[in-house]
């Protein structure tokens, strides 16, 4: 038999002849393996390192002997053209033509798949058969998971699972001051939820428009710039973490609240946040009473994940947060240690 004769029944399946002996042969499937993938024999003794690899001559890819993989189950993949049954309905040709089909296009059904090989082929085939070569190239059937449908309603119900899940765990932290939580498009795009402050809390969500108003929230800022984030390009922190209107506040340095008029405190005990380039960005949180720190934590922010930062802390005068390092998220365009924040809740 000469080299890549049709050896068996199955179309895929080819013959290929031993290096050290060219009047004998192995069949087996010739589109295991692409030329690339393929490497040379031991020159002196023919043999391969991988148990499953046989030393075998393939011209169309090399002119020296490759090893190419021989799998344990080869015989019943590539059945003798000698073996009973059936005679076979379609040519080499038609079965290659079926495989190329639905290595382009995994989704292609087989009924799609015989209107067209009957058109270019200008041959009869039922959908049974197509379905036959397609399995035997190794193509099984596959139905698409289908997502449950979450109504809007119920999508405000996770939320504020979520939410309660972490005031819970607050009660019970081994640090009664902090904890936060990942949570990937915690917010909604479309303003249907938020994360939301309790009746006792005041939302500072920076809605001021180009700048952000002196006392805003009766707070003096300082180093805190406003910014549209919902109108800013999607593939930034800032588009990510706006969820209540269309602004946040950001910073590529350091920013400071301190409540007015002075001498009085306030809570600090949530707010949203986003790294607006770098991943794996630093931020130290301090709040100070008359210049003493009472507080502080550190907090590692991503680009396309919004951090719920969950502080509780109560009888400040001055909150100052800082950024550092940080590493280049590849799907952006812009740079700096910028970090975004949206729905701020303070208790005075």
């Amino acid at each position: 038999m000469s080299q890549y004769d049709p050896c068996s029944s199955h179309a895929a399946c080819s013959c290929f002849h031993m290096a050290d002996d060219h009047e004998s042969g192995i069949c087996s499937d010739e589109f295991l393996n692409s030329c690339s993938e393929l490497v040379p024999c031991n020159e002196q003794t023919n043999l391969c390192n991988e148990f499953d690899h046989k030393c075998l001559h393939h011209p169309r890819c090399y002119n020296h002997p490759v090893c190419y993989p021989v799998p344990s189950f080869n015989q019943q993949y590539c059945p003798s053209l000698t073996s009973r049954g059936q005679k076979r309905k379609t040519s080499v040709h038609a079965d290659r033509v079926i495989q190329r089909k639905i290595k382009v296009d995994r989704r292609k059904s087989a009924s799609t798949a015989k209107v067209e090989i009957e058109s270019e082929l200008g041959i009869i085939i039922s959908e049974q058969t197509v379905r036959r070569r397609q399995h035997e190239s190794g193509f099984m059937g596959r139905v698409a998971r289908k997502k449950p449908y979450v109504d809007k309603l119920n999508r405000g119900k996770r939320i504020d699972v979520w939410y309660a899940l972490s005031v819970l765990h607050r009660s019970f932290s081994g640090n009664p001051h902090l904890i936060f939580t990942h949570l990937d498009f915690y917010c909604e795009k479309n303003g249907s939820h938020h994360l939301a402050c309790s009746l006792t809390e005041t939302l500072l969500d920076f809605e001021a428009g180009g700048s952000l108003p002196v006392g805003y929230g009766n707070f003096t800022w300082t180093g805190a710039t406003i910014l549209n984030g919902a109108t800013h390009g999607p593939m930034s922190g800032y588009h990510v973490v706006t969820c209540s209107g269309s602004y946040v506040i950001y910073t590529f340095g350091t920013i400071t609240m301190q409540k007015i008029p002075t001498g009085t405190t306030f809570s600090l005990n949530s707010f949203l946040a986003t790294a607006a380039w770098l991943d794996n960005l630093n931020l130290t949180i301090s709040g100070r009473l008359s210049s003493t720190v009472i507080y502080s934590t550190n907090i590692i922010l991503q680009v396309f994940s919004i951090t719920v930062v969950n502080l509780n802390w109560s009888g400040i005068d001055t909150m100052t947060l800082t950024t550092s390092g940080g590493t280049k998220n590849v799907n952006v365009t812009g740079s700096g240690k910028h970090v975004a924040i949206d729905n701020m809740c303070v208790t005075y």
